[in-house]
């Protein structure tokens, strides 16, 4: 039984996996063709709200177990909706291959948070592994001019600053989904972060709406909502009821790499422009090898 219960989890983290590394390509098409970062950020969370609305009046998982969880299930997704404006800004800011790498550093901080707050002890090579995957996202930064008036250098931060974010609310999921319903957690989630993203939008003074309603925005929209979000995310927050944190945010470190394959496909020339042929390209190469490696050790020795 525990094994074919392992075998189903590797199953839907790898379809995870794939669902949330077509989110960068997907976001690209749509920064090119009139939308913002924090436009499709919400859309995405609440068009992924609405279609789990809609599949409980058909389904009925149920209301909460308690107030309790669904106060932290609004507070994580607080933390969610920053994380996606923070991620789609820093697309609109710096290299497709540094957001994406930076923005899927999540273990590293929910590892960092595991030991602070959670109080966990772990190997010597846990920690070598942490020392890596730092100094590694360090070199990537200094693939970028060191001032905050740089695209990339802003980009690269916030790009950061949104895999911390994602550690926090993937802490509290964990506990929350404990006792939570998967679908009965994730559509409140979402429309918390859809509020939260709405209100960014009113007071960074952020359209919500595309010009002229363009009608080929909406369906990226409807397919962010439903294929990164419902599929992908979904999945890591059942997930999460059976594996720790810091491996379930392992999975989208394939993100940056399965990204760009899509995108070399679908954009041959956008992708040689912007990501291989920029100055300093080498950088986010050797420096997320090194990342990378650390990562590889963190999760080999963490038990």
């Amino acid at each position: 039984m525990i094994k074919g219960g392992n075998i189903n989890i590797s199953f839907i983290l790898i379809l995870a996996m794939f669902a949330v590394s077509t989110s960068p390509v997907a976001a690209e098409i749509l920064n090119q063709n009139g939308s913002d970062g924090i436009m499709s950020a919400f859309w995405r969370m609440s068009l992924a709200c609405l279609i789990l609305c809609i599949f409980s009046s058909i389904n009925r998982p149920g209301s909460f177990n308690s107030k309790k969880n669904l106060k932290m299930t609004i507070f994580s997704g607080f933390f969610l909706g920053l994380h996606f404006a923070c991620f789609f800004i820093a697309l609109d800011l710096t290299k497709m291959a540094n957001a994406t790498f930076l923005g899927t550093l999540t273990p590293i901080f929910t590892l960092i948070l595991e030991i602070i707050i959670l109080k966990r002890r772990f190997s010597n090579w846990v920690y070598i592994g942490l020392t890596f995957a730092l100094v590694g996202a360090l070199i990537i930064f200094l693939g970028s001019p060191l001032d905050l008036k740089n695209n990339d250098m802003r980009g690269n931060l916030l790009a950061l600053i949104c895999s911390l974010i994602l550690a926090i609310s993937f802490i509290i999921s964990e506990r929350v989904r404990q006792s939570e319903n998967t679908v009965t957690y994730t559509r409140s989630l979402y429309g918390s972060a859809a509020i939260t993203l709405l209100i960014l939008a009113v007071v960074l003074g952020r359209d919500i709406f595309p010009e002229d309603g363009q009608i080929f925005l909406f369906s990226g929209f409807i397919y962010l909502g439903l294929i990164p979000t419902i599929v992908g995310h979904n999945a890591f927050y059942y997930s999460l009821k059976y594996v720790k944190p810091t491996i379930v945010a392992t999975i989208p470190l394939a993100e940056p790499i399965i990204a760009s394959i899509i995108g070399y496909f679908l954009f041959p020339l956008f992708l040689m422009k912007s990501e291989l042929f920029t100055d300093y390209w080498y950088y986010t190469i050797i420096g997320g090898s090194i990342s990378l490696l650390g990562i590889f050790l963190v999760i080999k020795n963490k038990k």
